[in-house]
């Protein structure tokens, strides 16, 4: 595992210095990071956390979803990108902003890693039980002024494991863990060589595909099944957020010639599911709209935020909690207590992109993508796991 830094990646959190955050987990040590951007980066990044956290055999502090691109990382040349004490306070004030509204979503009650848990291949804490537990939610999770990496390559066991200075923090606390392919390279977190130790190597194998939590999976299957009905193709149509808003006729290029070659392979009508950013009252002069005109070739399927079934399984999650009920630590249960007391959702959480992506993992006709778009990538990793194929699933218990 080579871990790929700069100073705009890692800081260390020396919590020794500041007695009023003394941990009250008996030498427990843990490991928290800060997402950013849109749901499939932080889901990017809550990967890396994961397998970060095994590597240093630390538990791993498990942070909200935040609205998308509420914290942005930035980007060279174009934009600034923040440091780590940046990045990690605009976190927070999001984080804060998040329980005062009454909207916060563990990324564990949307991403099912029970199985890891269960293999205690990784450690988990909710990041509201933790800061209540460490310093009874009047701190600033940071707690420190940090120490810079120097920005070279460095090996993440020998750099913050045993024997480093970071070993001495109770939190280590990262700013960006995103990686994404640049010019060659991994920005951030680079996998070159496998471990040798076959735990690691086993968790890098399962956290390549982390699935939905079961009422997520369960309902896109149900809607392939019973509302579609038939064999269906998936077009995934990113058409308005950043660059995408400028690739229009590339994009419905690709779905064009998709839809030309099934027309001349099999029966009418073709039934897609659409998943799409441009709002229905917005097809009109648009491919969509042609489609959905030509009733006689083509049927099409598509989900709203407001639709009964999608807000059915935002309350199911809403009442699930998934993300507090991993194995507990001493007084977590009292912490957990204090946080379905007082931070119960006031607004139900959005799940429309979640379903959708299910949904379309079961398109047997196929997938047109949008070219670089990460929602894209993560329903190919879905498709190839075959989650379509596996068996309805319960919801967890740990």
């Amino acid at each position: 595992m080579i871990f790929s830094t700069s100073l705009k990646t890692v800081n260390v959190a020396l919590t020794h210095q500041y007695p009023h955050c003394e941990t009250r987990f008996h030498g427990e040590k843990f490991l928290w990071y800060a997402p950013h951007s849109g749901f499939s980066n932080q889901l990017s990044e809550f990967k890396n956390a994961i397998l970060m956290a095994s590597i240093l055999n630390r538990t791993l502090i498990v942070s909200p979803i935040l609205d998308h691109h509420a914290v942005a990382l930035g980007s060279c040349p174009k934009f600034r990108v923040q440091s780590p004490k940046e990045i990690r306070s605009s976190v927070w004030d999001h984080i804060i902003e998040l329980l005062r509204s009454r909207r916060y979503v563990s990324m564990a009650d949307i991403i099912d890693i029970s199985s890891l848990l269960s293999s205690s291949l990784v450690r988990a804490i909710d990041f509201r039980v933790f800061v209540s537990l460490w310093c009874d939610l009047n701190v600033d999770l940071v707690c420190s002024n940090g120490l810079n990496v120097p920005p070279r390559r460095r090996d993440v066991y020998k750099t913050l494991g045993p024997g480093s200075k970071a070993e001495l923090a109770t939190v280590l606390a990262f700013g960006s863990l995103f990686t994404a392919p640049y010019k060659g390279s991994e920005l951030y977190i680079d996998i070159q060589n496998a471990p040798a130790d076959p735990r690691i190597n086993a968790l890098i194998n399962k956290i390549e595909f982390l699935p939905f939590v079961p009422e997520i999976v369960n309902l896109g299957k149900q809607f392939a099944s019973q509302t579609i009905k038939a064999p269906f193709l998936c077009a995934q149509l990113r058409l308005l957020d950043g660059q995408f808003k400028n690739h229009w006729k590339a994009t419905f290029l690709g779905l064009r010639q998709k839809l030309d070659s099934l027309r001349q392979a099999g029966s009418q009508p073709i039934h897609i599911f659409v998943m799409t950013d441009l709002p229905q009252g917005n097809w009109t002069g648009s491919y969509l709209g042609d489609l959905a005109m030509d009733s006689a070739n083509f049927k099409l399927y598509f989900l709203g935020e407001n639709d009964l079934l999608v807000m059915n399984t935002a309350k199911k999650l809403a009442l699930a909690r998934h993300g507090l009920r991993f194995k507990s630590f001493p007084g977590s249960m009292d912490a957990v207590a204090k946080v379905e007391k007082h931070c119960s959702l006031d607004i139900l959480p959005d799940v429309l992109l979640y379903i959708e992506e299910t949904i379309c993992s079961c398109a047997s006709l196929g997938f047109v993508r949008t070219t670089g778009s990460t929602i894209a990538q993560s329903i190919e990793v879905m498709r190839k796991f075959g989650l379509c194929s596996s068996p309805i699933r319960t919801a967890f218990a740990l």
